[in-house]
């Protein structure tokens, strides 16, 4: 059978035929992989635990094995979900000595007996049970497979014009049948996997074919995708719509001022930015309020009606731009969503139900606790919940962001949070990088300089290269992957852990400035004059990167012109970040304590102590060795002079070399992230001797700089993806995970108004964390005042005399002076990990218990003041 033939026959297969093949075969695909999937599909199983096995020792041991949704049983016998029933982990298992007996495990095999109960939705448990046999799913894999290459042959090969229109309505099937699916299986994975195969059915029956965005169009996929957040949180639809529109009004419609409206038709990536931009405005406008007693919406409001002012109706003008599908940036786009996959999964994790289930990085509850807080405060900075009476000058851009949300909408603060400002940090990111793209030059593959501009490493906050080298050397020399695979899974080396919110907005600042200064020609210097200003609110070291970056970059260009007004654009920016700075984070008695000093060569100093210096230089040659081949060809065209990247690059390093933050405890270690946003700058300073040389460029020298840029995004890739599946196999691998939902069953009884609980432990639940000293699920679960729970981040002049005081609380026996503190500082609930040191008889009322956690009422106390 020739393939003319073969094409023939499939292009005169009627459309509908096509798309329905298509749509079925998705359908089996999923059936298919289904029994991959992670609880509640996992086989239930019951193990008896040692007699002498502590609560604790019990529950890491659950988080080893892959062990979920616990059910006491009999005596020390519990059920569980088995998430991970692989052979290593089955055998590991039975063979734990902490592990009495297990049923429905094959203990000589070292397998889950086939006749294991699994668990089961709510819907047709029978049929999901039928096709997870291994015959039917071999079978359905093998139909799927077949009807799947069919249809997408068929709708590549076809010419007919209907064909595009009946792949958009079989997109539009996918994504709402990804949503029953979520709906149905209780977990993200499905819905995520119907959302990607929604684009490449689009793709694959329209390449060529371009298609206008109208606002029609654009509000059904908004009504979608909120829909699809309201499942993800298991929230109503209703605030989740309304959160929906305080971001277009407080964010597109306020980004009028930054982004003129005139710019509404340069596309998608342009409107997202000025959204995002243009909430940061607004929660300017709402720190002021704040600060200065004023009702909180009065500001975003005042702002909001003074761009309705001054621009009308184009202020709420939808962005027009035609779709035309081609693989490049459609597969640059996967490559994106990959990158960032590691903080959507886990957001999503985070997300769902009444509080967050779980926890990812000891850094999320400390910026969760400051949404709770912002979302009740009527002062700026905002009173704390790790510490009461405490009030910290901390930078709460993000934090501002959700709580603006949260108290606009009625959303939680979690949902708002996770659901809504962490994915639109990540579209923003991935926008800042498409505009500075079609600055530096739109004729690069987009499959080149997407992936390269988002890639997260090196990060100089240690040295990379070395590191990668020595494995490498060792996979060669032994003849074994083994290393590599070693190497892979070090998620904190290739940055794919780092998943906290403000983190998230660090790539953003940095790309939405370059942008904004390459194409600062056509709009003005608005927009990176205020991010670079504004970052202050969001990260410090930041903030201190884009002004250093800025200031020498014009600098240089106002030396080679013998004039004063290049230097216009980075005076404006300091100005903006002296008033966000002395308006909201000045604070007289916390300023004695901080201030700058001279400390030369802190960054080198800091990255020797880390490993060798060598490594560093070796991470500075890795990322400009493309722009040295590049350099070998002659640019076929000259741009308009803009501030040199290269420049820009250097402004950090300076500042990182020169100065430090000192404080009564020393030099701060936050100093060296002012690094971080380096090595963004340099990627797109060798995309922009790149771009103009592209065209010239031979067979050899573009093989040897795609070959570069390869073994650069590749390998981010690989790690980022594998440490994606990992989690969603099994949550409990990630980076600093902890459960919340044994604390949150008890936190749940204390009513969060005016209380004060204290605890006798201080320990981050985060395995391997090493925060021993600050406890931040009390305030992040609900929004509950703590008596004093980090000692870390907020340390007060009280703080130890707080410590002395919650030392009591760990005392064998109870004491008068546990009396006298609760009534001196209104203690209201005494929160006891039954596992850590508690006094052996407790005289107060015991409102609920669990296994690991009781909670008791103090009586004759006040509570919160």
């Amino acid at each position: 059978m020739s393939p003319h033939f073969l094409a023939a026959t499939i292009s005169r297969t009627p459309p509908l035929i096509r798309a329905l093949a298509l749509l079925g075969s998705f359908g089996l695909g999923l059936a298919a992989v289904e029994p991959f999937l992670p609880s509640p599909h996992a086989p239930r199983i019951n193990i008896r635990w040692d007699n002498d096995l502590g609560v604790a020792d019990r529950q890491r041991l659950e988080s080893t094995f892959g062990l979920v949704r616990p059910e006491p049983r009999e005596g020390a016998t519990w059920r569980y979900d088995l998430v991970d029933v692989t052979h290593e982990n089955v055998a590991a298992l039975v063979a734990h000595p902490a592990v009495s007996d297990t049923h429905e495990i094959d203990r000589t095999l070292g397998v889950v007996a086939p006749g294991a109960p699994r668990g089961t939705t709510w819907i047709l448990p029978a049929a999901l049970n039928f096709w997870r046999e291994p015959p039917v799913s071999t079978a359905l894999a093998t139909a799927s497979a077949a009807a799947f290459l069919f249809a997408a042959l068929s709708l590549v090969l076809s010419g007919r014009r209907s064909s595009g229109r009946v792949c958009l309505v079989t997109s539009a099937g996918l994504v709402v049948t990804g949503c029953i699916w979520y709906a149905i299986f209780d977990s993200p994975a499905p819905t995520i996997v119907a959302l990607v195969a929604a684009v490449g059915t689009a793709v694959t029956g329209g390449v060529g074919r371009t298609y206008r965005a109208t606002p029609t169009a654009m509000a059904l996929a908004v009504l979608v995708w909120l829909g699809f957040l309201a499942l993800i949180g298991q929230t109503s639809v209703l605030p989740v719509a309304v959160a929906g529109g305080v971001v277009y009004l407080f964010g597109y419609v306020m980004g009028s001022f930054l982004v003129p409206p005139r710019d509404a038709d340069r596309g998608l990536a342009t409107a997202v930015v000025r959204t995002v931009a243009g909430l940061l405005l607004s929660v300017l406008a709402f720190f002021l309020c704040l600060r200065f007693s004023i009702p909180w919406a009065v500001g975003p409001t005042a702002l909001l009606l003074t761009a309705v002012l001054l621009y009308r109706r184009s202020a709420f003008l939808l962005p027009r731009f035609d779709v035309t599908p081609r693989w490049d940036p459609v597969f640059a786009g996967v490559a994106a969503v990959i990158v960032f996959s590691p903080v959507l999964v886990t957001a999503i994790q985070m997300s769902r139900g009444a509080y967050p289930p779980v926890f990812f990085n000891v850094d999320t509850p400390f910026f969760l606790g400051h949404v709770h807080s912002l979302v009740k405060a009527t002062t700026f900075p905002p009173p704390s919940l790790n510490v009461l009476g405490g009030q910290l000058p901390n930078h709460y851009g993000i934090q501002g962001a959700a709580a603006l949300i949260s108290r606009s909408s009625g959303l939680a603060p979690h949902h708002a949070l996770f659901l809504v400002v962490v994915p639109l940090l990540v579209a923003g990111t991935v926008a800042a990088a498409v505009e500075l793209i079609k600055g530096i030059g739109p004729r690069l593959p987009w499959l080149i300089s997407l992936p390269l501009l988002l890639n997260p490493v090196p990060t100089f906050w240690a040295e990379f290269t070395s590191i990668v080298g020595s494995s490498v050397m060792k996979a060669m020399k032994g003849l074994t992957l083994a290393p590599l695979e070693t190497l892979l899974g070090e998620h904190q080396l290739w940055g794919v852990a780092n998943v906290a919110a403000p983190n998230v907005a660090t790539p953003f600042l940095v790309l939405a400035v370059l942008a904004g200064i390459f194409n600062s020609p056509a709009r003005g210097w608005r927009l990176p004059v205020f991010l670079a200003g504004i970052a202050i609110a969001v990260k410090a070291p930041t903030a201190v990167s884009l002004l250093a970056g800025l200031g020498l970059a014009v600098a240089a260009r106002a030396a080679v012109e013998h004039s004063l007004r290049p230097l216009l654009p980075a005076v404006a920016a300091g100005a903006v970040f002296a008033a966000v700075y002395g308006l909201l984070w000045f604070m007289p008695d916390r300023t004695a304590e901080t201030g700058l000093q001279l400390f030369p060569l802190y960054h080198l100093q800091w990255l020797r102590s880390r490993g060798d210096l060598a490594g560093f230089g070796t991470d500075v040659v890795w990322l400009l060795a493309p722009a040295l081949i590049a350099l070998k060809a002659r640019p076929a065209a000259r741009g308009p002079e803009r501030p040199s990247l290269l420049i820009f690059a250097l402004g950090p390093f300076i500042v990182a070399n020169t100065l430090n933050v000192s404080s009564a405890n020393g030099t701060t270690a936050n100093w060296p992230q002012i690094m971080i946003s380096v090595p963004l700058v340099l990627r797109a300073f060798v995309l922009s001797i790149a771009a103009p040389r592209w065209s010239g460029f031979g067979s050899r020298l573009r093989t040897a700089f795609v070959g570069l840029v390869a073994l650069t995004t590749i390998p981010a890739l690989i790690a980022a993806a594998s440490y994606t599946a990992s989690i969603v196999r099994n949550p409990a691998k990630g980076h600093e995970f902890a459960n919340n939902r044994s604390i949150a069953e008890v936190l749940a009884v204390v009513p969060v108004a005016q209380s004060v609980i204290v605890t006798n432990d201080l320990r981050h639940p985060a395995a391997g964390s090493g925060a021993f000293d600050r406890q931040m699920q009390i305030p992040a679960l609900f929004g509950h005042q703590a008596f004093a729970v980090d000692y870390t981040y907020e340390k007060h002049r009280f703080s130890d005399e707080r410590l002395a005081l919650q030392e009591l609380l760990r005392s064998e026996q109870w004491t008068d002076a546990i009396d006298r503190a609760a009534r001196m500082h209104h203690w209201t609930h005494f929160l006891v990990h039954k596992s850590f040191a508690h006094p052996a008889t407790i005289p107060l009322e015991r409102l609920f218990e669990n296994d690991a956690y009781a909670v008791y009422r103090f009586s004759g106390t006040s509570g919160a003041r």
